[in-house]
């Protein structure tokens, strides 16, 4: 084995085009016959330019024999071993496998890697000193360490110098994320940071699984730049059924990104809230009323697929006329308390602040209460049970 690091020589004497524009958003929205509804967006270029190579290191591997053509001894049928290029990679390094190479038994193959404007080159070399009456299958692996974001051309080449194969592979920036979310019955994926082709005209297909939702980017463009680009690809998925849902994204080369669990919260139809009289307060030169026995807490019933909410013994000005927003959330509903009156007075009051929700299913639901500072008060979990 042989390892050694290379200094990175490729210098960019290419004009790389400038991106002035958004080429996309993809066209949309499509449809798909189960009845959920999508569309794929993507930005305007976030970079210009292709990045150079860091300095690498590389190491090669060579297998055991894995089935051989022997002196005297019928022939291996090698329609199934035929000699391909595997490439993968991790954050920085790449593995280049040469799976059944076909060599002398007792070769020693050693490798030399060659960093190229395009990529890099695999040659293969033979450093036996001596050749057995036999041959055999091998699997080669070059490993590459160092490499940078890009775009790279990988080839290689046997101990006779031929061409066995060479694959594109693309490495994405660090950076590159994808961020999953939901909003009513709305599933929004965001890939942040794609790295591709300046040119690129990303379009996403959308398929439905047994388990939630996959999305295949795919470069619809016809042409190539001399740059690459850093996009963010938005794909919105609407009508969805409440429910959890596995979300995979998978990029333009078929490579899988990243994967999330996205939940569609159910629906509730309506709510309203009132506001009870002041039950006793402090005012201006008057005594203080004792608080002891009047701290806000949080009281939630229901009855069938009505819920109700009270924050009992709000502390707020006596002008106040406090209403309250219901948000669905992952697990149950938040209720923010806001104040619309106009006018302030020089007094504060204890009041019981009741929210009701219609129409909610039965299942199990925490249940959070926020002032009108924005401070929650309070959580209750509630279990509606099946009708």
């Amino acid at each position: 084995m042989k390892k050694y690091r290379t200094a990175a020589i490729l210098g960019l004497s290419l004009l790389l085009l400038m991106c002035s524009e958004t080429k996309n958003p993809v066209t949309g929205p499509g449809e798909d016959p189960t009845g959920f509804k999508f569309k794929s967006l993507q930005s305007g270029c976030g970079g210009d330019s292709l990045d150079t190579m860091a300095e690498a290191a590389f190491e090669l591997s060579q297998g055991e024999c894995k089935r051989g053509l022997y002196k005297g001894a019928p022939e291996a049928s090698g329609d199934n071993l035929a000699d391909s290029v595997l490439v993968w990679f991790s954050t920085d390094t790449v593995w280049v496998m040469h799976k059944n190479a076909f060599e002398n038994c007792c070769s020693v193959i050693l490798g030399e890697v060659i960093q190229t404007p395009m990529g890099f080159d695999v040659f293969e070399h033979d450093t036996s000193k001596h050749l057995c009456r036999c041959m055999c299958y091998f699997d080669i692996v070059t490993t590459i360490y160092g490499v940078s974001p890009g775009v790279h051309l990988i080839r290689v080449f046997d101990t006779s110098g031929n061409l066995v194969g060479e694959v594109e592979l693309m490495i994405p920036p660090k950076g590159d994320t994808v961020i999953f979310s939901s909003s009513g019955d709305t599933i929004l994926v965001t890939h942040q940071d794609a790295f591709y082709n300046c040119c690129s005209e990303i379009a996403v297909n959308v398929v439905q699984t047994a388990r939630g939702f996959d999305l295949f980017e795919r470069d619809t463009s016809g042409e190539r730049c001399n740059c690459m680009c850093d996009f963010d690809i938005t794909t919105i998925i609407s009508g969805v059924p409440e429910g959890s849902y596995v979300v995979r994204v998978f990029d333009i080369y078929g490579r899988f990104l990243d994967s999330a669990v996205v939940d569609i919260s159910p629906k509730f139809a309506a709510f309203e809230s009132s506001q009870g009289e002041c039950k006793t307060g402090l005012y201006k030169g008057g005594p203080e009323a004792s608080g002891d026995n009047l701290e806000d807490s949080v009281v939630v019933w229901f009855n069938a697929d009505t819920v109700w909410v009270m924050h009992k013994n709000a502390f707020e000005n006596c002008c106040s006329e406090i209403l309250s927003d219901v948000e669905r959330t992952p697990q149950g509903f938040d209720v923010r308390e806001y104040d619309i009156a106009t006018s302030y007075c020089y007094c504060l009051c204890y009041f019981d602040l009741v929210t009701t929700i219609y129409e909610v299913l039965p299942g199990v639901y925490v249940i959070r209460v926020f002032d009108t500072s924005g401070v929650c008060v309070g959580e209750v979990e509630l279990e509606i049970p099946p009708a």
